[in-house]
Parts: structure tokens; C-alpha cells; sequence
């Protein structure tokens, strides 16, 4: 016996209530996968920013890693240590300029001195800081801690210590706080 024509289509397709079930079950599914995404953003971010601030810190570092011993730019003038505090700005963007503003790699790093901003937001701050010591300022737990001035003999001082620290200037946000990075790293005589 042949089914009638309101049994085929009734068999052959979806009705309402079987439409709206699977529409809630699909609302349902996807609801919980958007917070694996916006986590995923997160992290990204997270990467990119921290790889940013060690390449930042990085370059300085083997900058002065390269450098001799008795260098002027690793020579202390006053005080126990010599420290240089910049700042990284975005350069300023013109219409003409084919460069994509938002790309980190268009700033500078200028002297923390306020006056090289110019209205402009940092984004990143860098300080390095060099001090030097004698081998006997060893303490007892393989640390220096007592670093000798510039005035120094110059022949009582065997190690330079070169002191990378970069840190954002982001102080919060949905991304919270940005992120810092410290390299250190011994020159000997």
C-alpha cells in the first residue's frame, strides 16, 4: 500500500519544533566556544607583546656584550653604576607615508627626558644600567652586592655587569598589565 501524499511530506523534511531544537542545541555549542577564542586572542597577544620586549631588551644587551671591556660607554663617570632610562615613541605618521601606522616597528627610542615625546604616548620604556665589581665582592651566596664606585682603581675591577630591564607602559586593561623582562648578563676583564 502507497503512503499518501501527507505522509510523504510529513516524512520527507523537518518541522518547526525539530528546526528550533537543533537551532538551540547549534546557539548552545556556540556560546561555549567563544570564550576559547577570545582566550586564544589573549594569548596571542600575550605572546606577541612578551617576544616585542625581549627582542627590545635583546638588542641592547648584545650591543654591549660586543663592546670592549675598557669601553667609554661601559666606564662609570660618578657614583656605582651608569644608567641610560629611554623611552620607545611611535614616529609620527603622515598621509603621504606608505607605512602602516599601527606597526611597531615604525617608532624610536629617545632619551626619558620628556622632551623627545612631544606629545607623542610612549609605549615601551627601557633601562640599562652597568656596574661593576671586583671578584672579591663575591658574597656567600655567589652574588655581588657590593659594587664599586667610579673612582675605583681600575685595576681592582674585574667584572661589568650590563642590566637590561623593558617593560610596557600599559598599566592595565582587558589585557591587564604589560609585560617586563630583565637581562643580565657578566663582562670579565
Amino acid at each position: 500500500m502507497a503512503p499518501t501524499t501527507f505522509e510523504r511530506s510529513r516524512q520527507a523534511g523537518f518541522n518547526l519544533i525539530e528546526m528550533l531544537i537543533g537551532m538551540a542545541m547549534l546557539f548552545v555549542i556556540a556560546i561555549s566556544v567563544v570564550p576559547l577564542f577570545s582566550r586564544s586572542a589573549t594569548l596571542n597577544n600575550f605572546g606577541r607583546e612578551s617576544t616585542v620586549v625581549a627582542g627590545y631588551g635583546r638588542t641592547v644587551q648584545e650591543e654591549y656584550s660586543q663592546l670592549p671591556f675598557t669601553s667609554p660607554r661601559l666606564t662609570l663617570i660618578a657614583g656605582d653604576k651608569l644608567e641610560t632610562d629611554e623611552v620607545w615613541v611611535p614616529e609620527t605618521v603622515t598621509s603621504s607615508d606608505p607605512g602602516d601606522p599601527l606597526d611597531p616597528a615604525l617608532g624610536v627610542w629617545v632619551v626619558n627626558d620628556g622632551s623627545a615625546i612631544a606629545g607623542r604616548q610612549p609605549h615601551w620604556r627601557r633601562e640599562l644600567r652597568v656596574r661593576q665589581f671586583s671578584i672579591n665582592d663575591l658574597n656567600d651566596n655567589n652574588q655581588f652586592d657590593d659594587p664599586l664606585d667610579a673612582t675605583a682603581d681600575f685595576n681592582f675591577v674585574h667584572l661589568k655587569e650590563v642590566q637590561v630591564e623593558v617593560e610596557g607602559m600599559r598599566q592595565g586593561g582587558p589585557l591587564g598589565r604589560s609585560r617586563r623582562i630583565v637581562i643580565s648578563r657578566l663582562k670579565a676583564f
